[in-house]
């Protein structure tokens, strides 16, 4: 994860910034790697085929070689197909998490290695949101001068 500042940027949102959507194109499900995790693909084999690290092939040519596809519409803000209203629905369901978590795990050592990582997690995002909270403090103090 890249850092600017204080804040922590995901490979995604580097993407959004750094690029235009009109340079992006889209890539079938037989020729992304990204989901060959989701067609079952043995780690063996993923391990084997370098198209993970390095992309599909293609990438390597040309770009008349690419596959071709049609341009993705970047719909503005304004255009009458953005739906304006966003309706979220979700469900709970309630579980004993100590429970889950003890019999997820088959060795002591990795019920163990778990939870540390969780509280290591813990730390990171509790940490972020002092951050964030100094920040907000920081910037409204400025606004005020």
């Amino acid at each position: 994860m890249r850092t600017k500042g204080s804040i922590h940027l995901s490979p995604i949102a580097v993407i959004h910034s750094e690029s235009d959507p009109s340079e992006w194109r889209y890539v079938n499900r037989e020729s992304n790697p990204a989901d060959d995790g989701s067609k079952g693909v043995k780690l063996d084999a993923l391990i084997a085929n370098d198209r993970w690290l390095k992309g599909p092939g293609f990438l390597w040519k040309d770009q008349t070689h690419w596959p071709r596809t049609e341009r993705v519409l970047v719909l503005q803000n304004d255009d009458p197909a953005v739906r304006k209203d966003v309706q979220v629905y979700f469900a709970t369901a309630r579980c004993n998490v100590l429970e889950t978590l003890i019999l997820h795990h088959s060795s002591w050592w990795k019920l163990k290695y778990s939870v540390a990582w969780l509280l290591h997690c813990k730390k990171c995002l509790l940490n972020r949101v002092r951050l964030k909270k100094i920040a907000s403090v920081e910037n409204k103090t400025r606004s005020e001068q």
